[in-house]
């Protein structure tokens, strides 16, 4: 019997050896991952702050346009409804390129399970929304 068990011990430290090898190519692809979503992160966060800061300067010749255009009090006020539907966007950008900064996405999928349970109604709008402005984005237009 001991002859036996001699090479089933070989056998199971080897297997031991391929999991353990396994493991760290795992661990190192995990990291790599978490990096580049690190990466990520960032450049969308430094994106959507460039893309606030445009539309705020939008919204500031608009405010001026309101005030070239004060004889047409129609013109006047939509392009003043304009100017503040920008600004509310850009702060809508600013406070999720804040929310990138300091939140990892790594633990994104316990963050939506979190979300759905509590606020099922608002992260279903969420996703509608992100959905038609994915498919705006990527339809083809035609001319």
């Amino acid at each position: 019997m001991r002859e036996q068990t001699g090479p089933v011990n070989k056998v199971a430290a080897r297997g031991k050896a391929v999991v353990a090898g396994a493991r760290d190519k795992a661990a190192d692809v995990v990291d790599s991952a978490r990096g580049g979503t690190g990466n990520l992160q960032a450049t969308l966060a430094d994106r959507l702050e460039a893309g606030a800061e445009a539309l705020r300067a939008r919204a500031r010749g608009k405010t001026d346009d309101v005030r070239i255009a004060g004889s047409r009090p129609s013109i006047a006020r939509s392009r003043a409804r304009t100017g503040e539907a920008s600004r509310t966007i850009a702060d809508g950008m600013d406070r999720t390129a804040m929310w990138l900064r300091e939140n990892d996405l790594t633990e994104l999928r316990d963050l939506l399970q979190r979300e759905l349970r509590e606020r099922p109604g608002r992260v279903a709008l969420v996703a509608l929304g992100v959905g038609v402005l994915v498919g705006r984005a990527t339809r083809r237009r035609r001319r």
